[in-house]
């Protein structure tokens, strides 16, 4: 949400002609930049913010956000390499641009820079103090280093205590349960929790396992994770229905179509276990 509040500030400032020679077509192809989704649509992003990139005349701080728009659409691309020098750009033009070493810290960590990912993740914090992204981003490095649990969860359950609605915070919180209790009531409140805020509720929460807007969304993946649980705890109706629900929204999603086969055999419905695995 904050990376859309800076967004809007930007074109506000195109729009009073501060930021811009004054082109109408020129101003048109950096708001086209910025109001477009480096999450859903990352190569039109690219594309359109190359372009914005060749405007003349924009201010450091909307030619700060362009490179950081690129830089968002190429590590939702899945290429944190490529990313990072345009982070590095925005962060250079805009110093105070706190998604922006958000962004380039969770680059860092996919390329297993830890050390330098705490850092971003730091400066982040110090620019948006309590900020739930902040604290989370610096959790999640630190238990990649350690490996420990029990301290990890301990650190998600204060973030949580805090900021109850964020959302990746208690995904991972459900993760830690698993790893210490293996499948169990814990790891399935914590899940039925982010579930029960609903899909639009949590609609904006980005995660890097989604590859564009027809894969499948954050709703969904946290559905998928708790369908795998009640199947392999053997609840079989349960793990049916979300096996179901993926289906309908997400007929892609060859496990769901051969998982729910398997729940209907063990509920002997042969016809249906048949028709799945057709």
């Amino acid at each position: 949400m904050r990376v859309r509040a800076f967004i809007g500030a930007a074109i506000a400032a195109i729009c009073l002609g501060s930021t811009s020679s004054g082109n109408a077509a020129e101003d048109k192809t950096v708001e086209a930049c910025l109001t477009g989704s480096a999450y859903l649509d990352a190569a039109e992003t690219v594309d359109q913010c190359d372009k914005a990139l060749r405007v003349a005349d924009i201010s450091p701080r909307t030619r700060s956000a362009v490179n950081l728009q690129i830089g968002e659409a190429f590590y939702f691309a899945g290429r944190p390499g490529i990313a990072i020098p345009y982070l590095d750009e925005a962060i250079k033009l805009d110093p105070k641009s706190g998604q922006a070493f958000r962004r380039r810290g969770w680059s860092q960590l996919r390329l297993e820079n830890i050390s330098a990912a705490i850092a971003d993740f730091t400066e982040f914090l110090a620019l948006s103090p309590d900020d739930p992204d902040a604290l989370f981003a610096i959790a999640f490095a630190r238990d990649s280093t350690t490996h420990n649990c029990a301290a990890a969860a301990s650190d998600y359950e204060r973030i949580l205590e805090h900021h109850p609605g964020h959302y990746l915070t208690r995904k991972a919180l459900a993760g830690e349960y698993a790893c210490i209790d293996g499948h169990g009531m814990r790891q399935l409140q914590e899940l039925n929790k982010i579930l029960a805020a609903g899909r639009d509720a949590i609609a904006d929460t980005n995660y890097f396992g989604r590859r564009g807007r027809n894969d499948r969304d954050f709703y969904a993946a946290v559905l998928e994770e708790r369908a795998g649980i009640y199947y392999d705890t053997r609840q079989w109706k349960e793990a049916a229905a979300d096996f179901t629900w993926l289906i309908d929204h997400y007929p892609f999603i060859f496990a769901a179509h051969i998982n729910r086969s398997y729940t209907r055999m063990e509920t002997g419905d042969v016809a249906g276990a048949l028709a799945d695995a057709d």
